[in-house]
């Protein structure tokens, strides 16, 4: 089977009409082992791992209870151990990752199963946070409006959508073409 061109897929099927890509990039996922295991949130998985211990043991002393008793420990197992693999899921999402910036709008590109594709408009765009690590990638942190609104009370609200570009291997390169695209488009 062909090596699979995500460039010129992206090309050929999702840039508009004019639409140039100006900066790509993907994400690229810690490779230190402790990373790997645990995530960054080590306390999270010390207590999923203790939950499917504590299961295991509960479950295994209830073979002596009644049928229906025995079953009841599986789904605390189950659950126990999508918690505990929460990190290398994570880290396999991230590594079909992809994402670029066109002259009309960002893109954040998902390979798995299928290709999903999730374009933000420059003009929703309200706030950008940058994180830098020091190997040079970093997290860029999107806020959108996504709707705006009158509450019950006839107060003007707005709904914010967040989301985040993890792990981008040149995050420099990223926050100055994005820069470069609000300052167009405003």
């Amino acid at each position: 089977m062909a090596e699979f061109d995500l460039e010129k897929y992206v090309k050929e099927t999702v840039l508009l009409p004019g639409e140039e890509i100006i900066w790509k990039g993907r994400s690229l996922p810690d490779q230190n082992l402790k990373t790997r295991l645990t995530g960054r949130k080590p306390l999270r998985f010390a207590m999923s791992l203790f939950m499917v211990v504590f299961a295991v043991f509960w479950t295994s002393n209830s073979l002596q209870a009644p049928f229906p008793f025995q079953l009841f420990g599986l789904g605390f197992i189950s659950l126990g151990l999508w918690l505990v693999s929460a990190p290398y899921r994570e880290n396999r999402r991230l590594q079909r990752t992809f994402y670029a910036i066109t002259t009309q709008r960002l893109l954040d590109i998902h390979l798995g199963k299928s290709i999903k594709i999730r374009p933000t408009s420059p003009e929703k765009v309200n706030a950008i946070q940058r994180e830098d690590f020091p190997d040079g990638r970093g997290n860029l942190r999107l806020t959108s409006t996504t709707r705006s609104f009158r509450d019950k009370y006839g107060r003007k609200r707005e709904r914010r959508q967040t989301y985040s570009w993890q792990a981008v291997d040149d995050i420099a390169g990223a926050d100055r073409a994005l820069q470069q695209l609000l300052e167009k488009r405003s």
